[in-house]
């Protein structure tokens, strides 16, 4: 799960200037800064939102620019920095996997479907894909994170959460139908053939700069799966290490 701190930074880093702080609803908020309305998106509430902007800017990672009416958020060379340094970190690291799957099945009436949607809301964001409607799965050890979150739903007799090993059934091929992984690895090797197609003496700050906001706008989508459950020919490793190896240090990162 990328926290929303680190969301906004990294679509700073993608598209540049924003020009509204606060954008008016939790549709109208993800929108404003990723462009998109797939069912793999995760939408946060308004307050959540405000709080990590005055944490950013606290921060000095973003900073506020008047330019007549409007308000433009932008990141600064601190918050580059950041983001660069900490792309390593172990929410972006292969873990190694327990062969376990938590498993979280719900039912939960029409007349609720409010509570039925923010469920899924809350499961996106903690990494879970939907193999159906009411039955989303996940292979990271999150189990005091979902006691936590079934505890705040109040949601007692509606969901039931299982850990359990497959015993039958292609695990890699559910993997890459559910987290939707040939969109992803697509896009690992465009950006991969975009830079390989750039002859090394020619590859400068601006071709770097490139290459770096496509790879951060790549890795909101990537759910950092465990090795043995990605495709074989996986690209999103190799993108990385071009970009610690080779980006960074034309960066100056």
């Amino acid at each position: 799960m990328i926290t929303l701190p680190r969301a906004i930074l990294i679509s700073l880093a993608v598209f540049g200037d924003v020009v509204s702080a606060l954008p008016l609803s939790k549709r109208q908020s993800w929108n404003f800064w990723f462009g998109s309305n797939d069912s793999t998106t995760r939408f946060y509430n308004r307050q959540s939102y405000y709080n990590s902007l005055s944490k950013l800017l606290k921060t000095k990672y973003i900073e506020k620019v008047v330019k007549g009416d409007r308000v433009i958020i932008r990141i600064t060379p601190e918050g580059l920095k950041f983001l660069s340094v900490n792309l390593d970190l172990e929410k972006f690291s292969r873990k190694a996997w327990d062969k376990k799957w938590r498993v979280v099945i719900f039912d939960v009436s029409e007349k609720h479907r409010w509570r039925r949607d923010d469920l899924r809301e809350k499961l996106r964001g903690l990494g879970f894909g939907m193999l159906q409607e009411s039955v989303w799965i996940s292979p990271f050890p999150i189990e005091d994170e979902l006691t936590e979150l079934f505890q705040t739903l109040h949601m007692r007799g509606q969901v039931l959460v299982s850990r359990s090993h497959i015993l039958i059934g292609n695990q890699k091929e559910m993997a890459r139908r559910v987290w939707h992984l040939d969109k992803t690895n697509g896009k690992y090797l465009r950006i991969l053939n975009y830079w390989n197609n750039i002859p090394v003496k020619d590859r400068d700050k601006k071709r770097a700069d490139k290459f770096r906001r496509n790879y951060l706008d790549i890795i909101i989508m990537d759910p950092f799966l465990p090795t043995e459950l990605l495709p074989d020919r996986w690209a999103g490793d190799k993108a990385k290490s071009v970009y610690r190896e080779e980006v960074k240090k034309i960066l100056g990162s």
